[in-house]
């Protein structure tokens, strides 16, 4: 996962289906999802994958109304489809993607 900060989420998310992991390197379930979002991007190749620091970057995730960590946003095309916070099992992931990948709109 590529590690970005505000400047580069806008470029980042333009096009195509973006998954944006926001976290605190002390947060301990941040840490027990950087491994299943590790094993979502080894599946799931056509989607992007980034992670944001949220303590380097406190604007950009009160901008999007970012409360808890982790917190998973799911993006197609610039626009927001999808939020989950917490860490969720790996298929919760991958169902998100599969349907944002079949779902032509």
């Amino acid at each position: 996962m590529k590690q970005i900060n505000q400047e580069d989420l806008e470029e980042a998310i333009v096009s195509g289906v973006s998954v944006v992991d926001f976290y605190a390197d002390w947060c301990g379930p941040c840490k027990m999802l950087a491994t299943t979002l590790n094993q979502v991007e080894q599946s799931s190749p056509q989607a992007s994958f980034y992670k944001v620091d949220i303590d380097a970057n406190m604007e950009l995730a009160a901008n999007l109304g970012i409360k808890n960590i982790p917190t998973v946003i799911f993006f197609k095309d610039g626009i927001e489809q999808k939020r989950l916070l917490g860490n969720n099992p790996q298929q919760s992931y991958e169902n998100i993607l599969n349907g944002l990948f079949n779902n032509p709109n």
